[in-house]
């Protein structure tokens, strides 16, 4: 089986990490190995990030110190996991990627497109994904499903997540179908489950 890389975003609470899961499982089943990756982090460089990122005491992170530190961690992933493995033929599921950035940081407007598009895919390195499962779900329901006690992103509450979402659904709206899947995860886990895995059987 060729080299493939495959990304699932989604606003917290979509069920994402689940679904992920899930998929962990239905490969290992068929005998598809794959390598399971997370952004941030996914490195010992990349963990330390992720700490520093996700910290409430960190609430006075500028925009632009985000965005670079969110971008750090990801090209150290890049370069040292996801870039090797696909070199080696291997397929590479990421939770999170460059999606989640151009969604979140590009919210608050204080940094601008132009700034914000060059500094993810300089930190990515050009590389994008074969194809994106985007999990939507409405930003209320979302944090309600979530319910655990809320890191730096989810503190800044209901109306900005909702804002994340509609930025993601701008980006994925305008993909061809061969690049991207919108499902809706206010569905049944079982329901979103059975797409979810319908559509991994047909990129593999």
């Amino acid at each position: 089986m060729s080299a493939k890389f495959i990304v699932f975003e989604g606003t917290d609470g979509s069920g994402k990490s689940t679904m992920i899961e899930e998929v962990r499982e239905h490969l290992r089943v068929k005998g598809i190995k794959a390598r399971f990756v997370y952004d941030p982090g996914g490195t010992e460089i990349g963990q330390q990030l992720r700490k520093v990122l996700l910290d409430p005491k960190n609430e006075a992170m500028t925009p632009l110190t985000e965005l670079l530190l969110y971008s750090a961690s990801r090209a150290q992933l890049v370069g040292e996991v996801i870039r090797p493995a696909l070199a080696r033929g291997e397929i590479v599921i990421s939770d999170r990627y460059i999606y989640s950035t151009l969604a979140y940081q590009g919210v608050a407007g204080e940094i601008s497109e132009e700034v914000l598009r060059a500094t993810v895919m300089t930190g990515c390195g050009g590389l994008e994904p074969d194809h994106i499962i985007y999990l939507d779900i409405p930003a209320e329901d979302g944090l309600r499903r979530a319910g655990r006690n809320p890191d730096r992103m989810e503190q800044k509450g209901v109306f900005y997540m909702e804002e994340v979402r509609q930025r993601y659904l701008g980006m994925f709206d305008t993909m061809p179908p061969s690049r991207a899947t919108i499902i809706d995860a206010t569905e049944s886990i079982l329901e979103v489950k059975k797409e979810v895995l319908e559509k991994i059987d047909l990129l593999f």
